[in-house]
């Protein structure tokens, strides 16, 4: 929804979800084109408890959904076809459950083919493998 609020152009997003009327009607009400793989499971709930006193936050993190192999072929797929028309990736967040951790990798190559520039916002081993081959993109 960020890229809405900064008044960029509307894009097609291709994203996991588990059917879920909420999701669907906060992108419908924004005017936000969405093109969801929808998998089975329940969408997670992350929270943040920020102490101002201490001034630290903790963040509570469920475990998400759990994505199968024709899920990934199917995200790749609808990838493929949108990056030939566009001039940005962004792939955020945690991989779900089911995907291999060099998933955001794979993703990075694929924009790559097509010219495609390329942000991640990611930590641990889905960035370091992520960045690892792909130092410049």
């Amino acid at each position: 929804m960020s890229l809405k609020t900064l008044s960029l152009p509307k894009q097609t997003v291709p994203v996991w979800c588990v059917t879920s009327p909420a999701i669907k009607e906060a992108l419908q009400e924004r005017g936000i084109l969405a093109d969801f793989i929808e998998v089975e499971g329940e969408t997670r709930v992350n929270l943040k408890v920020i102490d101002p006193v201490k001034n630290t936050e903790t963040e509570i993190n469920e475990n998400g959904f759990i994505v199968r192999n024709e899920d990934l072929t199917a995200l790749e797929r609808k990838l493929e076809a949108l990056l030939a028309r566009s001039r940005m990736l962004v792939l955020s967040g945690s991989i779900p459950a089911g995907a291999p951790v060099d998933f955001y990798a794979t993703l990075i190559r694929q924009g790559q083919r097509d010219g495609v520039a390329t942000v991640l916002d990611a930590e641990g081993k889905p960035w370091s493998t992520a960045w690892r081959p792909n130092p410049c993109w």
